[in-house]
C-alpha cells in the first residue's frame, strides 16, 4: 500500500543567499498548510580569534547574532509564509547545526540551496550540502528557482525503479497532484541496473509509462528540463559511495529543484 506523505516539520537552512530564500519558499508549497516551519542559521565558528582579546570576541560574538537575526528576518519577510515559523540560530558548521536540528525525525523535510562545490569535490570535502544529502535521516529538498515561481510545484518528475524509495516518491508526487493540481511524469529507467518492472506496475497501476533505456541519472536529468520538481528515492549512500548515487548525480547535474525522499518509506 502506497504510504500518504504529509511533512508536517520543515527545516530550512538559510544563509542570507536568495537560493537559501528560494528552498524556504519552495519548501512552505511541498509541506502540509499546517506545518511548522523552522529557519536555521549557522555561525560559524571564529577560529582566528581565539588568541584575541575577551572583548573583541564578544564584540564579534554579538555582530555574527545581528547579522544572523537579520539574515533569518529577511528570510521570513521574502518567502512570504503563511505558516507557523520559528527562526533560531546555532554556533557550529552548517552541516553540524541542520543536522542537530532535524535529529532523528525521520518524517521531517530538510530544506537547502544547491552545492556550492562541484559533486566530486563536495562529496569528499564535506561541503555543507553535500554533506546533508549523504547524512541527514529524512527527506532533503535542494532548491534553484522554477521558471514560474508561482506556478510552483506544477510538473512534477518522479523516478520509479519498483524500490520501496521510489513508491515514497510517487507518493510524495501523488499528495502535490491532489494538492495543487501538477502533472506527474514517471521515468523509468533501466539502463545501468535492474528495475522491478512488476513493482513499477504496482506503483504507478493505471498511470501509463514507457521503459527508458538510458540511464536513471540521464533520464530524470532530460526529463527535468520540462518540469519544476524531480522527485527520487534515496539509497543512503555515503562519502565515496555515494558517487554511484543516482540521487547524488540528479541533484548536481539537474537544473531544477530535487525532492530526496527518505524515512517514510518505513510506513509502507
Amino acid at each position: 500500500m502506497t504510504p500518504t506523505v504529509s511533512y508536517q516539520n520543515v527545516v530550512c537552512g538559510v544563509d542570507g543567499s536568495p537560493e537559501a530564500t528560494e528552498a524556504v519558499r519552495e519548501a512552505a508549497r511541498i509541506a502540509d498548510p499546517s506545518a511548522t516551519m523552522r529557519l536555521v542559521n549557522a555561525i560559524r565558528p571564529w577560529f582566528d580569534l581565539r588568541n584575541a582579546p575577551v572583548g573583541q570576541q564578544l564584540a564579534t560574538a554579538r555582530r555574527l547574532e545581528r547579522e544572523a537575526e537579520q539574515i533569518l528576518a529577511e528570510a521570513r519577510s521574502a518567502a512570504d509564509l503563511r505558516c507557523p515559523v520559528e527562526t533560531l540560530t546555532g554556533e557550529g558548521w552548517a552541516s553540524q547545526v541542520l543536522l542537530a536540528e532535524v535529529a532523528d525525525d525521520l518524517k521531517c523535510l530538510l530544506a537547502l540551496g544547491p552545492p556550492a562545490q562541484g559533486r566530486f569535490i563536495g562529496i569528499l570535502a564535506e561541503d555543507s550540502t553535500a554533506s546533508l544529502l549523504q547524512r541527514a535521516p529524512c527527506s532533503v529538498l535542494v532548491a534553484r528557482r522554477p521558471a514560474d515561481p508561482a506556478a510552483f510545484p506544477s510538473h512534477l518528475v518522479v523516478g520509479v525503479d519498483g524500490s520501496r524509495g521510489s513508491e515514497a516518491a510517487f507518493a510524495v508526487a501523488s499528495e502535490l497532484r491532489e494538492r495543487h493540481g501538477a502533472v506527474i511524469t514517471p521515468v523509468v529507467a533501466r539502463g545501468g541496473k535492474g528495475i522491478d518492472i512488476d513493482g513499477v506496475g504496482r506503483i504507478l497501476r493505471d498511470y501509463p509509462f514507457e521503459v527508458d533505456d538510458a540511464s536513471p541519472a540521464n533520464a530524470l536529468r532530460s526529463a527535468a528540463a520540462d518540469a519544476d520538481l524531480v522527485i527520487v528515492g534515496s539509497r543512503g549512500l555515503h562519502g565515496a559511495r555515494a558517487l554511484g548515487s543516482v540521487s547524488e548525480r540528479v541533484v548536481h547535474t539537474a537544473v531544477r529543484s530535487v525532492l530526496i525522499v527518505r524515512g517514510i518509506a518505513a510506513d509502507q
